[in-house]
């Protein structure tokens, strides 16, 4: 029996072996490489942990990264339009309710140009006389609600896709309509669209393009929530329903309660947008991190210029970046690889709360008790194991992984970078202090600033987004952080629990984090 389990093992890695996915690219000096994805570590780390969650992707938003995925067959997706037919597309399409409810409403304009204070304040209108809310910035939308207009009721459709769909998933705020660098990816990297960042439809008509080259139905894409534009309704959906949504201007419509509640279910979805209705095949994942692009951000804001940006990339990277994506996709299959998130989250639930709580001020026996905490299990304390114990608790989490194509041997290089640090680091504070309990001349044993700074500066090279907290929010409060296109700078590096009030003011206020007029 023995020898069975071990012949077929034997096979399955041989066959793994053969049908191991061709490396990325070609190797040159613009391409990919094991250097570019350690240096990048943190980066890297963080990408795959933030993939798909609201959270993460609104406090990094600058998304370098893309990930080929499937909607699983069985999903309900729902779109908000003006009107009951089906659409043909390019067209959005959310994955949660109260996101679509957001565009079930027709605008009519009764008079084409609603005063302003200048351009920016003017409202594209069709030859219907309807406002394309794609279309709008935040600053415009609050002139929507002026005596000036009145608000045809739209309808809420829903579908449900009825065989898995192929897309293509661009991380951070990629819907974001913002001059921040949320839509570097796409207008740099995978179009070189000029169509500037409020032509939605542009960009749209221009991706599906793509899609039909790489093979895939459409681009799943986060703003305040997750979307996907749909570039063929009549391909892989079955439509559900449509109903008419009520009057807001008669009704529970445009007021405190609507956006608090939706704002509740963008919360709701911080952390993972559930039920497994996007598969990432992280296996396939190509970003800019794995090369030795630019990645500089030109604003002098030290809280922005932290965020990447690909304004000052090579062509020629980006160039191989592009085909690397395309090749990436094509290759992907629905099988989808490692899920390097849940490795991600493994290491992030052990160290996460222990490392912000090392980071405190403590006194010597405190924190040598913390830190034998997280590395004695990887430390023999006889004298049989011979092996460095940072290497083995750098390599725990890491043990269940088989890499089978480039990228997964990219992402575990980083992977390994992070955890490496990690336990270099606490390995390095437990040294200092147990060679200050057996200096006699010790100046003073119990002070532990030298082993605070040491989990500080890994903390800040870390920055994990699970850092970044409201704490436990009232019933009658939501957690809000600026999620495109609503929020201001506080909302953005200071987020807080709000209730209905307070975020209505925040929601309508001209202060808004994504707009260019306010840097």
């Amino acid at each position: 029996m023995r020898f069975i389990i071990l012949l077929a093992s034997l096979l399955n890695l041989a066959l793994a072996s053969t049908s191991q996915k061709p490396l990325l690219g070609s190797q040159n000096e613009y391409g990919h490489s094991i250097a570019s994805a350690t240096e990048n570590a943190n980066l890297i780390f963080n990408a795959v942990h933030s993939s798909m969650r609201q959270w993460g992707s609104s406090i990094q938003h600058n998304g370098m990264s893309f990930f080929p995925a499937y909607i699983p067959e069985g999903t309900l997706l729902y779109h908000g339009n003006r009107i009951p037919e089906i659409p043909i597309g390019p067209e959005w399409i959310a994955f949660e309710i109260p996101h679509a409810e957001m565009f079930a409403v027709g605008w009519r304009v009764k008079r084409p140009q609603p005063p302003g204070d200048g351009d920016d304040d003017k409202v594209e209108v069709s030859d219907e006389g309807y406002v394309d809310l794609r279309k709008i910035s935040p600053n415009q939308l609050w002139t929507l609600d002026e005596p000036e207009y009145e608000y045809i009721p739209g309808y809420l459709h829903i579908y449900k896709a009825n065989r898995p769909l192929k897309v293509l998933y661009l991380d951070g705020m990629a819907a974001g309509n913002s001059d921040r660098g949320t839509m570097d990816s796409q207008d740099i990297l995978l179009l070189n669209f000029t169509g500037g960042v409020w032509d939605e439809r542009g960009r749209a008509a221009e991706l599906c393009n793509l899609a039909k080259d790489i093979g895939v139905e459409g681009f799943v894409r986060m703003e305040c929530g997750f979307e996907l534009i749909k570039c063929d309704f009549s391909e892989g959906l079955t439509f559900i329903s449509h109903k008419q949504r009520p009057n807001i201007q008669k009704s529970e419509g445009f007021n405190t309660m609507f956006l608090f509640e939706f704002v509740r279910e963008i919360g709701s979805r911080y952390f993972g947008i559930g039920a497994g209705r996007v598969l990432l095949d992280y296996s396939s994942m190509v970003s800019a991190f794995f090369y030795p692009a630019n990645l500089s951000n030109p604003h002098p804001d030290p809280g922005q210029s932290k965020l990447p940006r690909l304004v000052k990339s090579d062509d020629n990277v980006l160039k191989q970046m592009r085909s690397d994506v395309r090749d990436a996709v094509i290759d992907s299959n629905s099988n989808v690889g490692i899920d390097w998130q849940g490795v991600a989250d493994m290491i992030v639930k052990r160290f996460a709360s222990r490392l912000q709580f090392l980071a405190t001020d403590m006194d010597q026996e405190k924190l040598l008790s913390e830190v034998n905490m997280l590395v004695n299990t990887f430390i023999d304390y006889g004298t049989h194991d011979e092996q460095d114990p940072v290497e083995v608790c750098a390599l725990h989490y890491l043990q269940p992984v088989s890499p089978h194509t480039e990228q997964d041997h990219l992402i575990q290089a980083a992977f390994k970078t992070v955890t490496h640090k990690i336990c270099d680091t606490l390995n390095e504070v437990r040294k200092i202090v147990l060679q200050k309990r057996e200096d006699e001349n010790a100046v003073d044993v119990d002070d532990a600033s030298l082993e605070v700074q040491l989990i500080r500066e890994l903390n800040s090279w870390l920055d994990w987004p699970d850092w970044t907290t409201c704490g436990v929010c009232a019933v009658d409060e939501v957690c809000f952080i600026a999620v495109f296109p609503y929020g201001t700078e506080e909302d953005h590096y200071l987020p807080q629990c709000r209730n209905s009030e307070q975020l209505f003011k925040r929601l309508r206020s001209r202060d808004n984090y994504w707009m260019p007029r306010q840097r």
